[in-house]
C-alpha cells in the first residue's frame, strides 16, 4: 500500500535525479491527491447533512483536483499549478460567499499562500507574484464583500461552530499532512544526499590515487623526455663551433614539443664544411630517433666513408636509412623518412643537394631559391634515387638559408600559412643586417603571424654567412 502511494505521488518525477528534476511536481501531486481527497469527504460530510449547494460545489472541486494531478502528472506542470491555485480559491471563495462569510473556508483561502511558496519558485519572480495574487484577490473579497452573494446563513449557535469547526480542522489537517509528508520526503532526500555523498568520497578517494599514479608516472616520462632532448642536443653543433666556422649566423629553432623531428648537422672534413638541415617524418620522441640516425649516417657517410660529392653521400644515406628501418621488406609498413638540404663549402665553392629540401641563397646581388630534389630519404623512395648536385662561386656578401618546412607552414591568427613566398620577402627587406638583426626580425614577425596559435610543427631556420677567399 505505501508502494502504490509513492508511485502515485512521484508520477511525473525522476526519483533518481535529486538535483536537475522538478521537485515542485512531487509537491502539486501531493497537494492536489490531497485536495481531491478532502473535498471527496466534504462532499459526502454536506450530502449526509443535507447541504447540497455546499456538496455540489465540493464534488466539482475533488473531480477539478483529480484532473489537475493527471495533467500534472504527465507534464503539464505549471499549467496544473497555476489551476489547482484557482480552483482552490474559486471554490473556497465561493463556498464562503455562498455561505455569507459564515462557512469557514477563509482559513483554507489564507492556507494557499503557504501552497503557493510550496509550488514556486522564489527566483521566478512573475509567477511567484501572479501566484499570489489569486489568493490575495479570494481573501479582500472575502474580507470587504463577505455578503456579495448571499446574506448569512447561520444563525444558530451550533449551526455556526459546526461550519466553522469544519473550516479550522480541515485547514489543521491539511497543513500537518503537508507538513509530515515533507519532514518524511527530506529525511529521504537526506539519506539519498548521505549515500551518495559517501560514493562521491570514495571515489574522491579513488581519482586522487590514481591523480597522484598519473603524476608520478607524467613526472617520470616528463624527465626521460627531458633527458632525451639533452642527448638530442649533443648531436647539434655548439655555439662556439659555429662561430669559429662561419663568419656569421643565426640559428631559429623550435621543437614543438621537448625533442624535436628537425635536426641540424655540422661536419669539417678534408678543408671541407659540411652543413644539412634534416626534417623527420613526425615530431616529438618519434621523430628524435630518427634525427639520431640521420646524424649518425650522416658522420659515416662524411668521416668513415669519405664520400666528397652531396649527391653521393644523399645516395648513402637514403641507402643506409631504408636497410636500417628494413623498408625494403614489403611486409614493413613503417614507411618513416628524412628531408635533408645538405651543402659542402670549400675555399669559395658551395655544393648543394636536397631530398625535398631546398635553400634561399643571397649571391651576387640577388636572391635565388635552390629546390631540392622531389624524393625524400626513405620511406617510400626507391632504390637508386638520384639526388641532383647545385655548384656555384660564393663571396664575402653571400648569404645561405636552410629550413625546414615548419616556419612556412605555421597557421596564424588569419588562419593562413607564414608562407614561403612571405619568408622569402623578409629575407630581401633585412639583406643588408646582420645575421643577428635579421633573426630579431624573423622572430618578431613570426610571432605576430603565430598570436595565441599553437604551434603545429618543429621549426628550423638557419643563416649562414661564410668565410671566403674572395
Amino acid at each position: 500500500m505505501n508502494s502504490f502511494f509513492t508511485n502515485i505521488i512521484n508520477k511525473g518525477y525522476d526519483k533518481d535525479d535529486l538535483f536537475n528534476s522538478d521537485k515542485s511536481i512531487v509537491i502539486t501531486n501531493f497537494i492536489l491527491l490531497l485536495a481531491t481527497t478532502l473535498a471527496f469527504l466534504r462532499f459526502t460530510l454536506f450530502i449526509s447533512g443535507q447541504d447540497f449547494s455546499f456538496a455540489l460545489v465540493s464534488l466539482a472541486s475533488s473531480i477539478a483536483f483529480f484532473s489537475l494531478y493527471l495533467l500534472n502528472s504527465n507534464g503539464y506542470s505549471d499549467i496544473s499549478k497555476f489551476s489547482l491555485l484557482i480552483v482552490g480559491n474559486i471554490a473556497t471563495g465561493y463556498k464562503e460567499l455562498l455561505s455569507g462569510g459564515t462557512a469557514g473556508q477563509i482559513y483554507l483561502i489564507l492556507a494557499s499562500f503557504g501552497v503557493v511558496f510550496l509550488l514556486f519558485d522564489i527566483k521566478q519572480t512573475k509567477k511567484l507574484y501572479f501566484a499570489l495574487s489569486i489568493p490575495l484577490i479570494n481573501t479582500l473579497v472575502n474580507v470587504i464583500f463577505p455578503n456579495l452573494i448571499h446574506e448569512p446563513l447561520l444563525v444558530g449557535v451550533k449551526e455556526a461552530l459546526f461550519e466553522k469547526s469544519v473550516g479550522v480542522f480541515s485547514n489543521i489537517f491539511i497543513t500537518v499532512l503537508i507538513i509530515w509528508y515533507f519532514v518524511k520526503k527530506s529525511n529521504e532526500i537526506e539519506i539519498k544526499l548521505k549515500d551518495s555523498n559517501k560514493q562521491l568520497n570514495v571515489i574522491n578517494d579513488d581519482l586522487l590515487i590514481q591523480k597522484d599514479i598519473i603524476q608520478s608516472k607524467n613526472e617520470e616520462i616528463y624527465a626521460s623526455i627531458r633527458y632525451a632532448q639533452r642527448i638530442q642536443n649533443t648531436i647539434l653543433p655548439w655555439e662556439s663551433t659555429l662561430e669559429e666556422t662561419f663568419k656569421e649566423h643565426f640559428v631559429i629553432y623550435k621543437p614543438k614539443d621537448i625533442v624535436s623531428g628537425d635536426f641540424y648537422w655540422l661536419q669539417k672534413h678534408n678543408n671541407a664544411i659540411y652543413f644539412a638541415v634534416g626534417d623527420c617524418t613526425g615530431h616529438g620522441i618519434s621523430g628524435s630517433m630518427l634525427t639520431m640516425i640521420g646524424a649518425t649516417i650522416l658522420e659515416e657517410a662524411v668521416s668513415n666513408k669519405e664520400l666528397n660529392s652531396t649527391s653521393e653521400i644523399l645516395n648513402f644515406i637514403d641507402y643506409k636509412l631504408t636497410a636500417a628501418l628494413n623498408q625494403q621488406l614489403e611486409e614493413n609498413k613503417i614507411r618513416d623518412s628524412i628531408e635533408i638540404a645538405l651543402i659542402k663549402i670549400e675555399d669559395s665553392k658551395l655544393e648543394f643537394s636536397g631530398a625535398r629540401l631546398g635553400l634561399y641563397l643571397y649571391n651576387n646581388g640577388e636572391y635565388i631559391h635552390i629546390k631540392g630534389s622531389r624524393n625524400s630519404i626513405g620511406g617510400n623512395s626507391k632504390e637508386g634515387n638520384d639526388y641532383l648536385n647545385y655548384n656555384t662561386i660564393l663571396n664575402n656578401e653571400s648569404i645561405i638559408y636552410l629550413f625546414s618546412d615548419g616556419f612556412s607552414d605555421q597557421i596564424g591568427t588569419n588562419k593562413k600559412k607564414f608562407g614561403s613566398n612571405n619568408l622569402k620577402s623578409i629575407l630581401k627587406d633585412v639583406t643588408k643586417l646582420s645575421l643577428l638583426k635579421q633573426k630579431e626580425k624573423l622572430v618578431e614577425e613570426f610571432a605576430k603571424h603565430i598570436g595565441n596559435e599553437t604551434q603545429r610543427d618543429d621549426i628550423t631556420l638557419i643563416g649562414l654567412k661564410t668565410r671566403t677567399s674572395q
